[in-house]
C-alpha cells in the first residue's frame, strides 16, 4: 500500500472514528455528513435576516462547503432545514456538487428521505431570491436549498438510547433499505450511508441525510447541467463504511451495490455495537487496505444470537465480490423480513471451494504451501491420468483413464471436505484473531492421524501439504516429522516411484537441505533424477528436480559443481518448454545468481537483463516478480563492487515494496535493511546507521527480538557499528543475532554459524583473544564436519583463526592456519581475486613477524594489489593490506617503495 494520498481525498472532518462505538450527533439537527458535531459553531455572518419567506433563527453547522440554519418560513409556517452555499467555495466544482444535491432531494420523495422543499438563488445584501435552477453559467447570486428539518439522533443514538430490542433493530435497517431502494431505482447511489446520516425522530421514524456525494447513475434522471462526476481516483465518502469498489475509486465499478455494502456495515454495527473491521488508529492506506483484503469480523463473535441466519445476512451484504453480495437494497431488506417472519433466507454459507480461497486470502503470506500443495493434489487427476496411462496400449487406455479419473476424483472430494473441516475448526474468526497458523497446523495433523488413517493415499498428500507448510513458517522440525509421514504413507500406498511419492520425498529433500542435510538431500534428489530419467528423458519434472539438486549444492557453498547442473536443466526446459516459460525464466534465475556468487558477474548480468525483459512482459512493470528481479540486480551490482549503482536499485525496491505492502512489512522492512547494508559498503555510514536502526526498531516492534526479521536488521546494524568503531553495542547485537538464529534454526544451520563467526570477529577487535579462538574452533569442527574439510566456510574459519592468533601474537599458528585457508581459496578463487587476496597479505604479515621479510614479501604485495583492484574489498581491508605492504618494504630498506605505497593508501 501506498503512502501517497489519492489525488483528492475526503475532508478530515468526514472521517468517522473507527473505534466501533456508536457515533453521536446533536439531536434535532439536519447535518450533511461534511459537518462535525465537535467544530465549532457557525456565525450567521453578513446575511440578511430574510432570505425570501425564510427568517434565519440559528445556525446548526458548517462544512466543507455548505452552511445550515434553522430557518422559519412563512408560508406554510414551520421550521426547516435552509442549507446556503458556504461563502468562499463558488468554483465550479462546489456548485455542480451543491446543485448536485439539492437535484437529487428534488427527484426523491419517500417518507425515509430527508424531503427538500425550495431552491434557489439570494442576494447577499437585500435577501431578496429567485427561485431558478443551478445553472452551469455565473450564478446569479448565492445557492441554497431548504429541506426538512429532522428533530431526531443518530440511528446508532436511537438504538442504545432506546435499548431496542434485535427484532426492532432488524425492522428499522429494513426501513432504511426501502428508502435506500427508492433512491436507486431513481438512479441515485447516495455513496455515504453511515449511522450519522441516518437520523431517527421520536417517533422512530428513519431520515436518510447527506446526498452531497450521491452519484446519478441514471443520466435520464439528471439535467446534464447538474451532473457531477468524479474523478477517477478521488475517494469520496467515509472510509470505515466503504466498499472495496468504492475504496478503488474507480467511478465506473460503483453502483447500487456500493450502497448495499455500506447498509451491511451499518447492520453489523447496529448489531454488535462495533465496525466490521478494526480500524482504530490505522492510516488511510492501511485502512484501506484492510478493507480491500481482510475478512470482517463474524457477529457471532459478540453475540451467539447472531449465529446462523443472521451472520449470513450481514456476510453476504459484506462480500467484497460485488456479485455475490446482495444485488439490491431491496434484497437485503427481503432477506431481513424472511428471518423476522421465520422464513427460509436466500444467504447461505459460502461453498466448501470458496471458503477455502476465502482461506487462503486471509493467510496467503504464510499457508501458501498448503494451497500449492492441494492444487497439486485436486488438480492432479490430468498429470497423474497421463503419467499412468503413457505406456499402456490403445485397448487398455480408457479402462485406465477411467479408473484413475475415478479414484483421483474421490481423492480431491475427500480432501476438499477435510480442508474444509481444517478451515472451519483453525479460522481465526472463530477462535479468535489471536489464533496462530502454527497451531492451526499442529491441529490438523492431530486430525490426519485419526480422520485419515483409512486412506494413506490421502493421509500422505495431507502431510505433504502440512510439512511444506511448516517449512513456510520456519519450523523445520515439524515439517521433517510431516514429510517423512507423507513419504511412507505414500510409498505403503502407491510404491517408491509413484509420481506423487517423488513429490513428496522432494519436500523431504527439500527441508533436509534447511537442516543443513545436504549430503542427505543430494542423495535423495540424484535417485529421484534417476528414477524420472528412466521413464522419460524428456519429461520437465526431471529439469525441475535437476535445479533442485542444483540448490542443495549452492546452499552448501559449492557453487563450482552446482553451476554444470543448472546449466543443463535450463537447457532442458528451453528445449522442452521454451526460453520464456515461466519455470525456464525461474531456473536462469536461479543461474544467474549461482554465476554473480562464483565471481562470474559478467555472465550474470546479460541472464538478468533477459529475465527483467521477460517479467516485465509477462507482469508488467510494477509487479511483485519484476521488483525480485530488479533487486536481485542491486545484489549484482554489490557484488561488482558497485555500490552507488546498487544503493539506487536497493532505493527504487524499497519505494516499491513501501506501496505494494505498506512501511511496516516484512518485506519492507527486509528491503530497508538490504539499501542500507549497501551504504554501509559504499562508505555512507551515516545514512547507513540510521536506516538500518529504523529497519531495527520497526521489526522489533513488530515482531520481537527472536523473529528472523529482526534479526536481519540487528545483523547488519552490527557490521555498520564495527565499521564505525562502536564495538560493544555491535557485539550485543551480534550475540543476540547468534542466540536467535540458534533457537530459531539450530545450532549447525550456516546462518547460526555465520552469525557467529561475526561475532568472533568482533571479539578479536575488542581484543578478547581466547573467547574468539574457542568459538572459531568450535566452528572450524561444525564446518569440517558439514562442508568437507575443502569447503570455503572451512577457509573463512581458518582465515578469522589466523588473523586472532596474529594479533594476539601467536605467529606460528596464524601462519599454520592462514596456509590452510589459503590452499582452499587457491582452489576455488581465481588470480587477482580479492578474496584470495586478503589471505596472503595476512599470511604474509604473520610470516613477516616471525623475521621471514623476503618470504613475507610477495605474498603481502601481491595481496595488497589483487585486493586493491576489486572493487568489492572492503576499506577495512584495503588499508590494513598497503599497510602491511608499507611495513615489509621498510623491513627491508625500500624506502621509496614505501613511500609509494603510502600514496596509494585508501581514505
Amino acid at each position: 500500500m501506498s503512502d501517497k494520498k489519492p489525488p483528492s481525498t475526503p475532508d478530515p472532518s468526514r472521517s468517522e472514528p473507527a473505534s466501533g462505538r456508536p457515533y453521536s450527533s446533536p439531536s434535532d439537527v439536519t447535518l450533511d455528513s461534511e459537518f462535525s458535531s465537535s467544530s465549532a459553531q457557525p456565525s450567521l455572518r453578513s446575511l440578511p435576516p430574510r432570505i425570501g419567506p425564510y427568517r434565519l433563527l440559528r445556525p446548526l453547522g458548517e462544512g466543507g462547503f455548505g452552511v445550515v440554519y434553522v430557518a422559519e418560513q412563512d408560508n406554510p409556517r414551520r421550521e426547516v432545514a435552509l442549507k446556503i452555499l458556504k461563502a468562499g467555495t463558488s468554483s465550479r466544482s462546489a456548485l455542480a456538487r451543491f446543485a448536485l444535491e439539492a437535484s437529487t432531494l428534488a427527484r426523491l420523495s419517500h417518507p425515509g428521505i430527508a424531503q427538500i422543499f425550495d431552491a434557489g438563488f439570494f442576494d447577499e445584501r437585500s435577501g431578496d431570491f429567485l427561485r431558478n435552477e443551478f445553472l452551469s453559467g455565473a450564478p446569479p447570486g448565492t445557492p441554497f436549498f431548504a429541506m426538512e428539518l429532522i428533530r431526531g439522533v443518530s440511528l446508532t443514538d436511537f438504538v442504545k438510547q432506546k435499548e431496542l430490542s434485535l427484532r426492532a433493530r432488524l425492522a428499522l435497517i429494513a426501513r432504511i433499505c426501502d428508502a435506500v431502494q427508492h433512491a436507486h431505482t431513481r438512479g441515485v447511489v447516495h455513496r455515504d450511508l453511515k449511522p450519522a446520516n441516518i437520523l431517527v425522530d421520536h417517533s422512530g421514524n428513519p431520515k436518510i441525510l447527506d446526498f452531497g456525494v450521491a452519484r446519478v447513475i441514471d443520466p435520464a434522471h439528471a439535467a446534464p447541467a447538474m451532473t457531477f462526476q468524479t474523478q477517477a481516483g478521488q475517494l469520496v465518502g467515509t472510509i470505515a463504511y466503504m466498499s472495496p469498489e468504492q475504496i478503488a475509486a474507480d467511478p465506473a465499478e460503483i453502483d447500487v451495490r456500493a450502497d448495499v455494502y455500506s447498509l451491511g456495515v451499518v447492520l453489523f454495527e447496529v448489531l454488535t455495537g462495533r465496525l466490521p473491521f478494526d480500524l482504530q488508529h490505522k492510516v488511510i492506506h492501511e485502512a484501506t487496505r484492510i478493507i480491500s483484503e481482510s475478512e470482517p469480523l463474524r457477529p457471532s463473535r459478540f453475540s451467539r444470537q447472531l449465529a446462523g441466519d443472521l451472520e449470513n445476512i450481514t456476510l453476504k451484504a459484506l462480500e467484497k465480490d460485488r456479485s455475490r453480495r446482495y444485488q439490491s437494497a431491496d434484497e437485503f431488506a427481503a432477506d431481513i423480513r424472511r428471518f423476522l417472519a421465520d422464513e427460509p433466507i436466500h444467504a447461505r454459507p459460502a461453498s466448501k471451494l470458496y471458503q477455502l480461497q476465502k482461506f487462503v486470502q486471509r493467510n496467503r503470506g504464510i499457508v501458501a504451501s498448503i494451497i500449492v500443495a492441494f492444487g497439486v493434489l485436486v488438480g492432479g487427476v490430468l498429470a497423474t491420468s497421463f503419467q499412468a496411462v503413457r505406456a499402456t496400449n490403445a485397448e487398455t487406455l480408457a479402462i485406465a483413464q477411467r479408473d484413475i479419473a475415478r479414484r483421483q476424483t474421490a481423492k480431491s472430494e475427500s480432501a476438499l471436505s477435510f480442508l474444509e473441516t481444517m478451515l472451519v475448526s483453525a479460522d481465526p474468526d472463530k477462535k479468535g484473531r489471536d489464533v496462530r497458523v502454527a497451531d492451526m497446523l499442529d491441529s490438523t495433523s492431530q486430525d490426519i492421524e485419526s480422520d485419515l488413517k483409512d486412506n494413506p493415499e490421502l493421509s500422505g498428500s495431507m502431510h505433504r501439504a502440512l510439512a511444506r507448510a511448516y517449512k513456510g513458517l520456519g519450523l523445520t522440525a515439524q515439517a521433517a516429522e510431516q514429510a517423512e509421514k507423507s513419504v511412507v504413507n505414500l510409498t505403503s500406498s502407491l510404491g517408491a516411484d509413484h509420481i506423487e511419492t517423488l513429490d513428496a520425498r522432494e519436500t523431504r529433500a527439500m527441508i533436509w537441505v534447511t537442516q543443513s542435510k545436504f549430503a542427505d538431500a543430494a542423495r535423495e534428489f540424484e535417485e529421484i533424477i534417476r528414477v524420472r530419467e528412466s521413464r522419460d528423458i524428456d519429461n520437465p519434472d526431471t529439469a525441475q528436480t535437476r535445479a533442485s539438486l542444483a540448490w542443495v549444492r549452492s546452499s552448501e557453498g559449492k557453487l563450482d559443481v552446482a553451476e554444470p547442473i543448472l546449466r543443463r536443466a535450463l537447457d532442458d526446459q528451453r528445449r522442452l518448454l521454451g526460453k520464456d516459460h515461466v519455470d525456464t525464466v525461474t531456473t536462469e534465475l536461479q543461474y544467474a545468481q549461482v554465476l554473480a556468487a562464483s565471481d562470474k558477474t559478467d555472465a550474470a548480468e546479460p541472464l538478468f537483463a533477459h529475465i527483467m525483459a521477460v517479467r516485465i512482459a509477462k507482469y508488467g512493470e510494477n509487479h511483485q516478480r519484476v521488483t525480485t528481479v530488479r533487486d536481485q540486480i542491486g545484489e549484482l551490482y554489490r557484488m561488482q563492487g558497485r555500490y552507488a549503482d546498487a544503493a539506487k536499485v536497493h532505493g527504487q525496491t524499497l519505494e516499491s515494496f513501501k506501496v505494494r505492502y505498506g512501511p511496516d512489512h516484512p518485506r519492507t522492512i527486509s528491503r530497508m535493511s538490504d539499501l542500507g547494508k549497501t551504504l554501509q559498503q559504499a562508505g555512507d555510514l551515516e545514512r547507513a546507521e540510521k536506516m538500518l536502526r529504523e529497519a531495527h526498531a520497526k521489526a522489533l516492534a513488530a515482531f520481537g527480538p527472536d523473529s528472523f526479521d529482526t534479526l536481519t536488521p540487528a545483523g547488519f546494524l552490527a557490521d555498520c557499528l564495527q565499521v564505525k568503531g562502536d564495538l560493544q553495542e555491535a557485539l550485543s547485537l551480534r550475540q543476540s543475532v547468534a542466540a536467535g538464529r540458534a533457537k530459531l534454526l539450530g545450532d549447525d544451520h550456516p546462518q547460526t554459524l555465520i552469525a557467529r563467526t561475526n561475532a568472533a570477529y568482533i571479539l578479536i577487535d575488542l581484543k578478547q583473544f581466547d573467547e574468539s579462538e574457542k568459538i572459531l574452533l568450535d566452528l572450524l569442527d561444525r564446518r569440517t564436519r558439514i562442508y568437507g574439510p575443502a569447503h570455503n566456510e572451512v577457509a573463512v574459519t581458518r582465515s578469522l583463526l589466523g588473523f586472532c592468533n596474529l594479533n594476539a601474537g601467536n605467529y606460528a599458528k596464524a601462519e599454520t592456519h592462514l596456509r590452510e585457508a589459503l590452499a582452499i581459496r587457491e582452489k576455488l578463487f581465481p588470480e587477482g581475486s580479492g578474496t584470495r587476496g586478503v589471505v596472503m597479505s595476512t599470511l604474509g604479515d604473520a610470516i613477516l613477524h616471525q623475521n621471514r621479510a623476503a618470504e613475507a614479501e610477495p605474498l603481502i604485495l601481491t595481496g595488497a594489489e589483487w585486493q586493491l583492484k576489486d572493487p568489492r574489498s572492503p576499506a577495512r581491508n584495503r588499508r590494513e593490506a598497503v599497510d602491511r605492504a608499507i611495513r615489509v618494504s621498510e623491513a627491508q630498506g625500500k624506502t621509496t617503495l614505501a613511500e609509494e605505497w603510502r600514496k596509494r593508501m585508501p581514505k
